[in-house]
């Protein structure tokens, strides 16, 4: 897949918000009518509908109005606590609100990424280059580069790897294998490319680790001024990372229409 196109994955998994109740709920006492309970569900999520709409694309021109959004104290509260915090979803399954919870937890990734900023109130590397240039700004200088920009920046440094470790919460490799709660017969019968797509997650997952761990390195020069040791030390563990991370969006936005 190539680079731009996964790249893009990232900002159009986000637009689109359905409710997606699966399995049974959690019963109280009496048995529940689901029809009506799903209903009251999807009328608590939708009151959070302004967190998770972003159908412009992202522009210097609306970002400002779109991180004012995301850093409401509301979109704040619903992305720290989840939606099962929501009163009408409670007696639902973890389990059974995974993809919504997944779409949220997206939407919370992608933003606190693109609307970080430094110490001088500038948005950060990462967030700059894709408001600025979009996909080419990527392809034109490398992931890398913005990794180690941004750690120039403490703030900046903090912002990403909250970003990435929300990503890396997601619990994206369940929504792509095939397993019962045992988690062995079906997964040992899953279709060949039920396989390929559970290989490639957990490729895409060692790296945003790969990433993470350089970010809170000693090397990320948020910690060590010694610039150019920082630049090469770094440079092979990201090279490496910077497909596989992309090929792991790509699927998240694959996992996230299913």
């Amino acid at each position: 897949m190539r680079f731009s196109s996964t790249l893009l994955t990232i900002f159009v998994a986000i637009s689109s918000l359905t409710l997606n109740v699966e399995g049974k709920i959690v019963k109280r006492g009496e048995t529940e009518d689901k029809n009506e309970q799903v209903k009251q569900c999807q009328i608590g999520i939708e009151e959070y509908k302004e967190c998770v709409s972003y159908k412009e694309k992202i522009s210097k021109d609306n970002i400002e109005n779109y991180c004012k959004v995301y850093n409401s104290e509301k979109c704040q509260k619903i992305f720290k606590d989840g939606i099962k915090s929501i009163k009408a979803c409670e007696m639902f399954s973890q389990q059974s609100l995974k993809k919504t919870q997944t779409k949220f937890d997206t939407v919370n990734y992608t933003f606190k990424l693109l609307c970080a900023k430094d110490e001088s109130n500038k948005f950060c590397p990462l967030s700059e280059v894709y408001i600025t240039s979009g996909n080419s700004g990527f392809e034109k200088n490398g992931f890398d580069n913005y990794i180690n920009e941004t750690c120039k920046s403490k703030k900046c440094t903090d912002s990403a790897i909250e970003a990435f470790t929300i990503l890396q919460n997601c619990d994206i490799g369940g929504g792509a294998q095939n397993t019962n709660n045992n988690g062995s017969e079906d997964s040992k019968t899953a279709p060949t490319a039920n396989s390929n797509v559970k290989r490639e997650v957990m490729e895409g997952t060692d790296a945003i680790d790969a990433i993470i761990k350089k970010l809170k390195a000693e090397t990320c020069s948020s910690n060590n001024k010694n610039m150019k040791a920082n630049a090469e030390s770094s440079a092979t563990t990201l090279i490496i990372g910077n497909t596989l991370l992309f090929t792991f969006v790509g699927l998240l936005l694959l996992i996230l229409n299913n």
